[in-house]
Parts: structure tokens; C-alpha cells; sequence
């Protein structure tokens, strides 16, 4: 035992020095061990007593379950075929099943303890290999998945209804992703539309659509974040004009549902840019009227079933 973990030891310390020349302490990872032994294989180290040498050779637990591990490391021992020694089988792969290397290691001694020497140093020696640069990006986003974030966003907005007729508009919202779950979006989107009257009397008429939305479609790539949300919404419209026999002013609502799909580009780890298009819709109209000189109500405008919303601007990520 003592003369193995000097063995490994020299062996780990030229991989030491050659992962840390740069002066920085290379990431370790996480490896899942999936350890066989063939028929007639059965003096060889166990699984527990093979990750309790490895434990051991690299004076730390490199090992965990299959769902925390960056790398998979599976490892077979049989009896050679011509019948004299042992052969050991290993391959190291990545949890996306992408292969980082493999060895096949024939030892001559017919003693299967010389054999388990051989293994524990070479599974020592893969296990330290260093994460990729690759490994290393998927890490960090998989560690930022399981945290909880918060983001504001706030852009210009554009709203779109039945007559298609566009409407400047700005979007306001915030998203919260609470770690593994879905996210929840709440967004405000407020606009305004001004014409003129067959009187040739001007007329506004504001909307602001709050929706809250859940976001079971989310999906990244790098940089890129893809969401598809839906929820509930409720409009609320005021009108008013000018050059009227009567001035009116009113507040009235409609409620319905809310779809969209938002994508976000990360431009920093505090900044992003995000592009959301979405449709309101709901069974509700209402009507904005007037009364003209001859004191006659008329209708200047009907609100939408159904309304498309789109917006693009930038995102600050609080937390």
C-alpha cells in the first residue's frame, strides 16, 4: 500500500505541475464512478474499496453521485484472454456523453492485487485531469441555474390591434427565476393612440396591460435565454379629446390572457438585451364616444379582442 501511494503520488505531482503552470488552481471535478468486475474477477478490489485507495492517492473525495457529477468514469477488470493476467478497461467521458479519453492497461501478474494497484493509480490519474474550458461554462451556467435571479426590464414597445393600426408604447417588467422552477414574468406594457375625429376634433386614448406570467418553455444556449410565457393580464383604457360639445374622461378595463415569447442576450453579467413578442387577448370591447355638437354620442374607437405587443430593449440583472 505504501509503495502504490508513492508510485501515484510522483505520478500526480508531474500533473500537478504541468495543470498549474499558469499559477492558478485548476477546477477539480466531480466524477461518477461505475466500476465492473468480470467473472472470475472477483478478488479484485471492490467498488468501495476502490474508491477508498483513490480517496485516499489523491487526499480528497473526488467521487459523487451520478446526477452532481461533471464526468462519468467507467472502469472493467477481467481475466485476460489468453487466460494469463488481467486486463483493465477505462473511459473517462463528459456528462454530455463526450469522451475525454481511454486506456486499456494488461498487467502480467497473476495476482489480482498487483492488478488493483494499477487501477487505483490510473483512475487517479484521469480523475485529476483538469475540467475543460467547455466543462467549465457549463458548470457556471448550471450553478447560475440553481440560483434564485432577479432582472428589470425596460424598452420601448410597440402594440398592435385588430384594425392594424401600430401604437407607441413602453414595456416595463421584471422576471424572477426561482432557481429550478419556472420562471414568473410580470409586465406592464403602456401605449397611446391619437387620430382625429370625421369632426376634425383630436382624440387620445391610453392603455396600460399588466400580465403576469409563468414561463414553463425556458431553454439557454451560452449567452442566449429563450422563454415561452403565459399568464393572465388585465388592460385598463382611458380616453379623452378635445374640440367636443362634451369633454369626457373615463377609466374602464378588460381582462383576458397574456402569451409571449422573450429572448435574451447577455451582454454582461449585469447587462442583457432582450426582444419579447406577445398577444393579449380577450373576449371583452369596449367603446370610447363622444358627444358631438348636436349633442349625439358617437363612437370613435372599439377596443380589440385581440392585440399583438412587441418590445426590445435592456435588462439589469439585480441578483
Amino acid at each position: 500500500m505504501r509503495a502504490r501511494q508513492l508510485r501515484a503520488c510522483a505520478a500526480l505531482s508531474v500533473l500537478t505541475l504541468a495543470t498549474t503552470a499558469s499559477g492558478e488552481e485548476p477546477r477539480r471535478a466531480l466524477v461518477f464512478l461505475e466500476w465492473t468486475r468480470a467473472p472470475g474477477a472477483e478478488t479484485c478490489l471492490s467498488e468501495e474499496e476502490l474508491v477508498e485507495d483513490v480517496e485516499v492517492t489523491l487526499r480528497r473525495r473526488p467521487f459523487a453521485p451520478r446526477a452532481a457529477a461533471d464526468r462519468f468514469l467507467r472502469a472493467a477488470i477481467a481475466r485476460s484472454e489468453s487466460g494469463i493476467g488481467w486486463t483493465a478497461r477505462i473511459a473517462l467521458s463528459t456528462r454530455d456523453g463526450e469522451s475525454l479519453g481511454a486506456r486499456d492497461i494488461t498487467i502480467e501478474n497473476e495476482s489480482c492485487a498487483e492488478a488493483s494497484e494499477a487501477i487505483v493509480l490510473a483512475l487517479s490519474l484521469m480523475v485529476e485531469l483538469p475540467l475543460t474550458a467547455a466543462e467549465i461554462e457549463a458548470r457556471r451556467h448550471a450553478e447560475e441555474a440553481s440560483r434564485w435571479h432577479l432582472e428589470g426590464r425596460l424598452g420601448p414597445a410597440i402594440a398592435v390591434d385588430e384594425t392594424l393600426t401600430p401604437a407607441p408604447a413602453a414595456n416595463l417588467g421584471l422576471v424572477l427565476r426561482p432557481g429550478q422552477f419556472w420562471p414568473i414574468a410580470l409586465d406592464a406594457v403602456a401605449s397611446l393612440r391619437s387620430e382625429m375625429s370625421s369632426q376634425q376634433s383630436r382624440y387620445w386614448l391610453a392603455s396600460t396591460m399588466l400580465g403576469l406570467s409563468v414561463c414553463p418553455l425556458s431553454t439557454s444556449w451560452s449567452k442566449l435565454r429563450v422563454s415561452g410565457c403565459a399568464g393572465p393580464e388585465i388592460t385598463m383604457f382611458t380616453g379623452w379629446g378635445g374640440g367636443f360639445a362634451k369633454n369626457r374622461l373615463g377609466l374602464s378595463s378588460t381582462v383576458g390572457a397574456w402569451v409571449h415569447s422573450d429572448v435574451t442576450y447577455e451582454l454582461s453579467r449585469r447587462l442583457h438585451a432582450f426582444v419579447s413578442l406577445g398577444v393579449v387577448a380577450t373576449p371583452q370591447q369596449l367603446e370610447l364616444t363622444f358627444a358631438d355638437p348636436e349633442g349625439v354620442e358617437q363612437r370613435l374607437y372599439r377596443t380589440s379582442f385581440v392585440t399583438a405587443l412587441g418590445a426590445a430593449g435592456l435588462a439589469v440583472h439585480f441578483f
